[in-house]
């Protein structure tokens, strides 16, 4: 297995937006497209917002094949296009490939 961090820096004032759009639309998307969220935070200290989430994939094949049909997807193209009507809601999107460390447990007992 293999983990992706993603961070996503929102716009000035798109907070509540991004949040909307995570929550209506992309959690059933990432379902469609094999996109495992195993943990999602907001960083409650960031001053425009911060949404932190894992996915857990295969490989990186899958994980790369995932993103791929998801922003290929019409249903996704559609929202992205009317909640960025007045501007775009995320600054910048940040994302790390992970694999579990083999000195550290990766779930506590």
């Amino acid at each position: 297995m293999i983990y992706e961090h993603r961070t996503y820096t929102c716009e000035p004032g798109a907070r509540d937006k991004l949040r909307d759009r995570f929550d209506r639309h992309a959690k059933h998307l990432f379902r469609r497209h094999n996109i495992r969220v195993i943990a999602f935070y907001e960083n409650l200290q960031h001053e425009t917002g911060e949404f932190v989430y894992i996915c857990e994939f295969e490989n990186e094949e899958a994980m790369e094949r995932s993103w791929e049909n998801f922003s290929s997807d019409p249903e996704w193209i559609e929202c992205k296009r009317i909640t960025q009507q007045d501007g775009p809601l995320i600054r910048e999107i940040d994302s790390k490939v992970l694999v579990a460390s083999e000195f550290f447990p990766f779930r506590y007992e």
